[in-house]
């Protein structure tokens, strides 16, 4: 082990040069910094150099004077502070290379002082029992499978054609328009055009759009048809006579009312669709055999969407918690829904980064992956008492923020990952029935080797868990629907709800038109393959910055996990226990599952 360094006032002062001329207290706080971290005076030299050229596209003009004449940033007044800080949080190392710990944040500090660790914000189906597991319970089977149906393959973004992309929101009018016919027994020919005079009742399809750049109002609603019903034309709509409304931009919708001047469509009511049909695709005698297998334990998934770190720096705390209670409850399925290395992270978009993102992932995040063997405090992922047992299947879904991601688009392809498995089902687990999803169809971007219980899927993804269908959407819809939304006296009142309603009734994962982020690159072409919601899931799963929730929409179970920090402070992730279903109701044949009534959901602050 190397002596410590002694860096003396004129060290600095050689090194440093007519940088620190006349501050005494810079020469000072600077031999303190390296005496502190074992590091020579050259070295903080280098770090202070890089630092300035981060800070130099900064500088105003007002600041010129901390220049020195051949125009180089000095340690002096608040860049000596923020330095300090940038030294300290970073990994500092002395000459022979030895890691030093870095110093706690000031948001991980108050992090680390909580006082709601673990609290139980809400509970959905309180009356259901939680499943706590101890280290001698042995580990249950159960089978998880990514049909290829439900992942996004590679395609080729920012060559979409403005012309495919209309015609594609064309057909999504159209094929709206054939659904409302079947749902109302409505004739071939039962269908009018909106900008056309009427002074008889008539009904009308088209999407709902604003007459201005502005956001939309109940004054500015206009309906947009399409080319085979009205020439693509766009009509201003009277709402007064409706007697309630929930509208977005990009809504599809089907409009009773008149058109006695040909400008404006008066609204007197609207037609929806029926709720979605179930998936009714495992016969009863496989769910018994899956119940069976378990000895009718619950499946446990434990869900958590990020960002996973704090604002001020990138250690991820936050996730290295939510691990340690992972690894207390023993879920059988985890699953993580992106950003991990957030693009608008402050110290991604400054600059501040120490490492590459896949070297950040691989030195925090994957670690929690992997780390340690079982203990009763809740120390690992393997092991018991009576030998190993698996840790839980982790299931990786990228988001739009993801800088780790060359795809910052909706939809996206999954993760690239370094196994190949045609059944993602857990070690002892039932046999697949359907096609998993093989690494070299969906894989882009290389997140360095994973190991074999670690599976990434496209954002969306479906996922099948026994006999429960998981439908997964990582773009923050329902903030976005929330910003766009005009309600008035709306049939649901529960706001939030309501907005998970509007994905079941427009049978779409992303239903904005056009987007409300301006940094999200929507590719429509996708539509039909992806972001429509041929039939009901049982669990839709949602990744929003809006509160965290667990509601019953349309007997479809919807879940926000909400984000696990929130910018200073730590959020919430969610603990789902699906109970088996009763053997006197598994009598032969196929049948919904029923999701809803058998599965609590508990919403924990991290």
């Amino acid at each position: 082990m190397s002596q410590p360094l002694h860096v003396t006032p004129d060290n600095i002062t050689e090194a440093f040069g007519d940088l620190v001329d006349g501050l005494d207290k810079t020469i000072v706080e600077f031999q303190s910094l390296c005496n502190s971290l074992n590091i020579s005076a050259e070295d903080l030299f280098y770090k202070w150099d890089a630092y300035a050229m981060q800070q130099e596209s900064r500088i105003k003009a007002e600041d010129l004077p901390t220049y020195t004449a051949n125009g180089r940033i000095r340690p002096e007044a608040e860049y000596l502070v923020r330095f300090r800080t940038h030294v300290m949080r970073s990994d500092a190392y002395s000459a022979n290379g030895s890691a030093f710990p870095s110093m706690p944040s000031p948001q991980s500090k108050r992090f680390m002082e909580r006082v709601n660790r673990g609290k139980c914000e809400d509970t959905f189906n309180n009356h259901l029992a939680a499943v706590y597991l101890t280290l001698d319970d042995p580990a249950m089977p159960f089978e998880l499978d990514v049909p290829l149906s439900g992942q996004v393959g590679p395609f080729r973004y920012m060559h979409q054609k403005l012309r495919h992309r209309a015609a594609v929101l064309d057909q999504m009018i159209d094929w709206y328009a054939e659904e409302i016919q079947t749902a109302h027994a409505i004739p071939f020919d039962g269908l009018s055009d909106p900008a056309r005079c009427s002074q008889a009742p008539v009904i009308v399809v088209g999407r709902i759009c604003s007459e201005s750049e502005a956001k939309l109002n109940d004054r500015s609603v206009v309906l947009e048809a399409s080319r085979a019903t009205g020439g693509g034309s766009r009509t201003r709509l009277a709402l007064d006579q409706l007697p309630s409304l929930a509208f977005f931009p990009g809504q599809l919708v089907a409009l009773e009312g008149v058109n006695a001047t040909g400008e404006t469509f008066a609204v007197t009511r609207q037609l929806t669709l029926p709720p979605l049909t179930w998936v009714k695709s495992v016969p009863a005698p496989d769910i018994q055999a899956y119940q069976a297998a378990r000895m009718d334990r619950p499946l446990v998934v434990m869900a958590a969407t990020g960002p996973f770190t704090l604002d001020d720096n990138l250690d991820f705390e936050p996730l290295a918690d939510f691990f340690t209670a992972v690894r207390r409850d023993r879920p059988d399925v985890v699953i993580l829904q992106g950003p991990f290395i957030d693009h608008n992270h402050p110290l991604v978009v400054d600059g501040d980064l120490d490492d590459t993102p896949a070297g950040l992932f691989q030195s925090h995040i994957l670690p929690n992956f992997l780390r340690g063997r079982a203990t009763e405090g809740g120390g690992g992922l393997l092991g018991s008492s009576q030998g190993a047992y698996p840790p839980p299947r982790i299931v990786l879904v990228p988001s739009p923020r993801d800088l780790l991601h060359p795809y910052l688009t909706f939809p996206q392809p999954a993760f690239d990952y370094a196994h190949a498995a045609h059944s993602h089902s857990a070690p002892g687990s039932l046999p697949s029935q359907g096609g998993g999803v093989a690494a070299s169809a969906t894989s882009f971007t290389s997140l360095g080797a994973l190991p074999s219980h670690v599976v990434c899927v496209s954002n969306p993804a479906r996922l099948r868990l026994n006999e429960i269908n998981v439908v997964i959407s990582n773009a923050d819809v329902l903030f976005h629907l929330g910003a766009e939304e005009i309600a008035r006296a709306p049939l649901r009142t529960d706001r939030l709800g309501r907005l998970a309603k509007h994905l079941l009734d427009q049978r779409s994962l992303y239903p904005v038109v056009p987007p409300a982020a301006l940094d999200l690159n929507l590719q429509v072409q996708h539509y039909e393959s992806t972001l429509r919601l041929t039939e009901a899931p049982d669990v839709l799963l949602l990744g929003s910055q809006l509160n965290p929730f667990a509601k019953e929409v349309d007997q479809v179970l919807c879940v926000n996990t909400s984000q696990l920090t929130k910018k200073q402070i730590g959020g919430t992730y969610v603990k789902m226990t699906l109970h088996p279903i009763p053997d006197a109701t598994l009598e032969g044949g196929l049948l919904p599952m029923g999701v809803c009534g058998r599965t609590r959901v508990d919403i924990i602050r991290v």
